[in-house]
């Protein structure tokens, strides 16, 4: 009992740091209740937008140049690392919108496929990017656009205006 308490101790402290700390806000949450209750929607928003915060800032500088194949997979794969971790403890409304980045990370799978062709294509230039490449942007620009909204409405805060 006593090493729970410690435990416990230290979770709050840890949330109470860094509110946005997902593992120790769901460890935290679960220690206090008998009965596991879901993830509110504040704290799911936070962690999504915390997950797409370095490919929400390429996408609204507008430097397609910036995305490489390398960088698609490397965010991908934290998405998905990101996105795991909620799984289970989600409510069907944050379902939804866990559902639409989970659809991020399938676009930048075929980015990272269209780009490595495109590069296999023309070896001179890195930053060649092929109609493909430039359409799948399009599409993750417009869908990151929509998923802001989305997370702004969950965690009751206003977007930028820009």
């Amino acid at each position: 009992m006593t090493g729970n308490k410690y435990v416990r101790e230290k979770l709050e402290k840890v949330v109470e740091i860094m509110p946005n700390h997902l593992s120790a806000k769901i460890l935290f949450e679960y220690g206090l209740r008998k009965n596991p209750s879901l993830l509110e929607s504040k704290y799911f928003a936070i962690s999504m937008k915390y997950l797409l915060d370095s490919i929400n800032g390429r996408l609204t500088r507008g430097g397609d140049d910036s995305f490489s194949e390398r960088y698609a997979m490397e965010q991908r794969d934290e998405i998905s690392k990101g996105l795991e971790t909620v799984r289970n403890i989600i409510s069907t409304e944050d379902r939804k919108v866990y559902d639409k980045v989970d659809e991020i990370c399938k676009i930048l799978h075929r980015f990272s496929r269209a780009k490595k062709k495109s590069t296999d294509e023309s070896r001179t230039s890195t930053t060649y990017y092929s109609e493909a490449s430039i359409k799948i942007l399009r599409e993750l620009k417009s869908l990151n656009n929509e998923i802001q909204v989305d997370l702004a409405r969950l965690s009751g805060t206003q977007l930028k205006e820009e």
